[in-house]
């Protein structure tokens, strides 16, 4: 039985263990593609999808436009292709209004805003590629450089109360710093497992 927080989404009647296990054609001629609009649309193919799950529950049957999956119907990828008329074998591209508007509307402003942040003295290209980087993703770039900022200081401050030189005293905060930058780098490598392993020879 579906879990109890899908039951107010689909019609008790519509699940699987109370439907026959039996396709049946009665709904195709209930429900058809429309005659006009054929194209991709979420709301039109929505309501057909919509208009596929009310004629099952009334009529009890299942329809093979659709399959059961994750806690509810949709439409398979036949029905879908038949609903849209498209192959599939390309991507259609934007239209050029929606992409200038999205520019003027998102990636301009973000620009502005990124030109105001204080930045390293980084060359031409590295620069350019953090500022795309920073551009194309930038709630989760933000993000996991606020991680890795937060990690390099935790670990200079480890470093600065337990690592020590050879001769017992305690390393020059400018030592702790490279340190925890070479560990740093590891973890933006995907060495998080060679950070792990590094650590305990400076902070032991």
């Amino acid at each position: 039985m579906a879990p109890s927080q899908y039951k107010y989404l689909i019609n008790s009647t519509l699940w699987p263990e109370n439907l026959p296990n039996v396709t049946s054609l009665e709904c195709l001629s209930v429900v058809k593609i429309p005659s006009k609009g054929l194209e991709f649309n979420f709301s039109g193919i929505y309501a057909y999808l919509t208009n596929i799950k009310d004629c099952m529950a009334q009529k009890t049957v299942l329809d093979p436009r659709v399959e059961w999956y994750k806690e509810d119907w949709l439409l398979t990828e036949d029905a879908a292709r038949a609903y849209t008329h498209e192959k599939w074998e390309s991507w259609s591209k934007y239209p050029t209004s929606e992409i200038l508007k999205r520019l003027v509307n998102w990636k301009l402003p973000l620009f502005q805003l990124i030109t105001l942040f204080p930045r390293q003295p980084l060359d031409l290209i590295a620069e350019a590629f953090t500022t795309l980087h920073l551009m194309g993703d930038p709630i989760d770039t933000i993000a996991s450089l606020l991680f890795t900022l937060h990690l390099t200081d935790l670990r200079v401050k480890e470093l600065k109360k337990l690592a020590r030189y050879p001769n017992g005293r305690r390393l020059e905060e400018k030592d702790c710093n490279a340190i925890a930058l070479i560990l740093a780098t590891y973890d933006e490598c995907s060495g998080t497992q060679a950070s792990l392993a590094l650590e305990p020879r400076y902070v032991l």
